[in-house]
C-alpha cells in the first residue's frame, strides 16, 4: 500500500503500523520524545506532531467525517469541508471542527487536557458536555478533579513550538521538566520537591 506522505522535522525516526477496521485501514505514525513530524492527511489537511505523541488515522476517510485519534500533542490545520466534520479524539476530549487552526494536549501522564483555538471554531465535548471556542481561547480540562473551565491565551506562543520557537509562563519547573524531557530526549531529577513549585517565564528556541 502507498504511504501517506510524511516529513520528518528534526531527528529520530517514525514508525508506522496499518490496521484494519470497519472496512477502513487505519495507520498510526509516532513522534519519538526529541522529535516532531509533519503529517498530510488523505483531504489535504495538516498535522504536527509534537514529540513523545501518536496519530491514528484511516488512509480514506469514511463517507460521513472525518475521525483521527491522538495521544500527546498535535497542531491541526484542518482541510475545509462542511460536509465532513472533522473529529480529534483524545481518551477524555473530542474536538469537532469543520476547518480551523487549534491544539490539542493530551499526554496520558499529564495532569490537564488543552484544546487551544488560533482561528475558526471547534466544539470541545467532555462526558456529554460541550464547549465552542473562539480564537485565543483554551478549553481545559482537569483530570483530577473533572473541572472543565475555558481561559484566555495568546494562542500564537501556544503553538509556536511547531515552528521550533517553546514558550513559559508561569510554568511550574515539574512541568516544564516533563516538556523538556519530551522535547530533547533527556530526564531531570529534583533534589528537593520544593523546586517542582518554582515559576519559570521565558522562551528559546528548539
Amino acid at each position: 500500500a502507498c504511504v501517506i506522505v510524511l516529513l520528518v522535522l528534526g531527528v529520530g525516526y517514525n514508525f508506522y503500523q496499518s490496521h484494519s477496521e470497519a472496512n477502513l485501514v487505519y495507520r498510526e505514525v509516532c513522534a519519538v520524545r526529541g522529535e516532531k513530524l509533519l503529517v498530510l492527511l488523505p483531504d489535504g489537511s495538516r498535522v504536527w506532531l509534537n514529540a513523545d505523541s501518536k496519530l491514528t488515522y484511516p488512509e480514506q476517510f469514511a463517507k460521513y467525517n472525518r475521525n483521527v485519534t491522538l495521544e500527546g500533542e498535535a497542531y491541526f490545520e484542518v482541510a475545509p469541508d462542511k460536509e465532513h466534520p472533522f473529529l480529534v479524539n483524545t481518551n477524555e476530549l473530542s474536538v469537532r471542527v469543520l476547518g480551523t487552526g487549534f491544539n490539542v494536549a493530551a499526554y496520558r501522564e499529564g495532569n490537564v487536557s488543552e484544546v487551544t483555538l488560533a482561528h475558526g471554531t471547534v466544539v470541545v465535548g467532555e462526558s456529554g458536555k460541550e464547549a465552542s471556542l473562539k480564537p485565543d481561547e483554551q478549553f481545559v480540562l482537569d483530570r483530577n478533579t473533572g473541572k472543565i473551565s475555558i481561559q484566555q491565551v495568546d494562542a500564537r506562543k501556544i503553538c509556536a513550538w511547531k515552528s521550533g520557537v517553546l514558550y513559559f509562563e508561569g510554568m511550574s519547573l515539574e512541568e516544564l521538566a516533563a516538556k523538556l524531557s519530551r522535547w530533547f530526549d533527556v530526564q531531570f531529577f529534583f533534589t528537593a520537591e520544593d523546586l517542582k513549585k518554582l515559576k519559570f517565564t521565558g522562551s528559546l528556541k528548539k
